[in-house]
C-alpha cells in the first residue's frame, strides 16, 4: 500500500524517565497536559528507521491524551544510546512531558557492565511500551 509504513526489526522502547510522576484523574490529567508539549527524545539520529517510527507515533500520540498536547521529536544520538538513556534518567523533568524512544540494545550495555558511561538503572525507568 502507498503510504504504509512497515516497522522494521528494530524495536522502538518508550521509556519515561525515573520517576514519572503519575497524574490522578481524568480533570488532573486534562489541566495538566493542556498547553504543553511533550519532547519524544530519540536515541538515533535522523531519518533512519528509529526516528522514523518515532516520528510516526508522535504524530498521532497527542489526540490519545487529556489536553492534547503538541509533541516534539528530538534526536540525541551517541554513545550506543546511552547518552539519550542518561539524558532521560539524569536531566529531563520527571513530569511526563519528556519520553524516549531507545533502541534497546542500551540495556545489555548495563546487564553486561560493558561501558563505564551508563549512569542510570534500566529498571527504575518508567516503561510505557516496546
Amino acid at each position: 500500500m502507498i503510504g504504509q509504513l512497515r516497522l522494521s526489526g528494530m524495536a522502538l522502547a518508550i521509556i519515561a524517565g525515573l520517576g514519572a510522576a503519575p497524574v490522578a484523574g481524568f480533570a488532573q490529567q486534562q489541566s495538566f497536559f493542556t498547553g504543553k508539549t511533550i519532547q519524544l527524545i530519540v536515541s538515533t539520529g535522523a531519518g533512519g528507521g528509529q526516528d522514523a517510527n518515532a516520528r510516526l507515533v508522535a504524530r498521532h500520540w497527542s489526540e490519545h491524551i487529556n489536553g492534547h498536547p503538541a509533541f516534539v521529536v528530538k534526536n540525541m544520538p551517541g554513545a550506543g544510546h546511552l547518552r539519550a538513556a542518561n539524558y532521560l534518567a539524569n536531566q529531563a523533568p520527571k513530569d511526563g512531558t519528556v519520553l524516549g524512544a531507545i533502541v534497546p540494545a542500551f540495556l545489555l550495555a548495563q546487564v553486561l557492565e560493558s561501558s563505564k558511561g551508563i549512569q542510570f538503572d534500566a529498571a527504575k525507568l518508567s516503561w510505557i511500551g516496546s
